[in-house]
């Protein structure tokens, strides 16, 4: 009998799995086996090949599958698999990175972490998908309200220069405030005004004027006092959404007037 390794990645519709053989430093070169259990909550397909690529597994699973339906289908099908093989460790959800970086941290450790105390100075956490929903999820509120930043995904070319920028409000679509006019739309705003920032790279002077007249247009409407429940104000998405766009009309119109030197 043998000792291996299982390396998953769960994300929020799906778990990626790697089997490694465990006497040896886990590489891509050694890998025993890997797959996924994709569309978790809906039909999951479950794939599994080996190290040469060719299939072991390609199989539909219950309409519905939950996580741990779906981690349970994958130890039963490892443990049929690797007969002869015992499972010495598994590692799951792992964070890395950062100017500070020692070691890996838990994901659990990183929430508790953040809680007491490491927001006070300047942080960057790589992680998986799904550990980064939840962070974001984590800490806005903890300075305002999970409306109050925009989501910016990137790619990169090989010199890192930007080559697609997208934005958009990290939170969810928050169905049970449709029609409320109650919804903040901070985020969104926001999301608008890093997509301009982004655009001026290619766009000039024009689309990063027009991003910084929406940012300070956000800031002063706060400031003035205008602000969604969530921000402990009154106003509703319409007013609050209106007081940023006239700010931001004027600040265009001004720079437009002013030209270049704006």
């Amino acid at each position: 009998m043998s000792d291996a390794i299982l390396v998953i990645n769960a994300g929020s519709s799906s778990i990626k799995f790697s089997v490694f053989p465990g006497h040896q430093t886990p590489t891509r070169q050694g890998i025993l086996c890997e797959g996924e259990c994709e569309g978790i909550g809906h039909r999951v397909h479950f794939t599994a090949k080996d190290r040469n690529g060719a299939s072991l597994l390609d199989e539909t699973l219950t309409e519905g599958t939950t996580h741990e339906e779906a981690l349970a289908a994958l130890l039963q099908w490892l443990e049929v698999h690797f007969l002869n093989d015992q499972l010495v460790a598994a590692g799951h959800r792992v964070v890395h990175g950062g100017s500070l970086y020692t070691a890996p941290v838990l994901i659990d450790a990183t929430y508790a972490g953040l809680m007491s105390g490491a927001t006070d100075v300047p942080l960057v956490i790589p992680a998986l998908n799904r550990d980064g929903d939840c962070l974001s999820d984590l800490v806005l509120p903890m300075f305002g309200s999970i409306a109050g930043a925009e989501s910016v995904l990137l790619a990169f070319d090989e010199h890192y220069d930007t080559t697609v920028a997208m934005a958009e409000a990290p939170h969810g679509t928050a169905p049970v405030l449709h029609g409320k006019d109650l919804a903040n739309p901070l985020a969104m705003i926001l999301a608008c005004g890093a997509v301009l920032r982004h655009a001026s790279d290619r766009h000039g002077p024009d689309a990063e004027r027009c991003s910084r007249a929406v940012y300070e247009a956000v800031l002063e409407t706060i400031a003035s006092g205008v602000k969604t429940p969530d921000l402990g104000g009154h106003a509703g998405t319409t007013e609050f959404t209106s007081a940023v766009v006239e700010r931001i009309r004027t600040k265009i119109e001004v720079s437009s007037s002013l030209g270049s030197a704006a």
